[in-house]
């Protein structure tokens, strides 16, 4: 395993790193799939972040659901 996975030990990232990554984990919820195989990143939506909806956190597609592999869900049913 890993040194820096080790406990005790410090990642080797700056913790501004670390939070920046959140969006394009939101955007990308199989970013180290997409970081593995150098796939393109979705971008995003910035306009829909804090906006209390499902909109902008759960509905961006996966590869799988983009190349028609995999259907992605339908979360309209959550937005009430």
């Amino acid at each position: 395993s890993h040194p820096a996975l080790q406990p005790g030990n410090a990642l080797p990232v700056a913790p501004s790193a670390i939070a920046a990554s959140g969006m394009a984990f939101i955007a990308n919820p199989d970013l180290p799939e997409r970081f593995r195989i150098h796939a393109p990143l979705n971008t995003p939506d910035q306009a829909t972040f804090y906006g209390g909806g499902f909109q902008g956190y759960v509905d961006y597609p996966t590869l799988k659901q983009q190349s028609g592999d995999e259907v992605q869900p339908d979360f309209s049913v959550l937005d009430h």
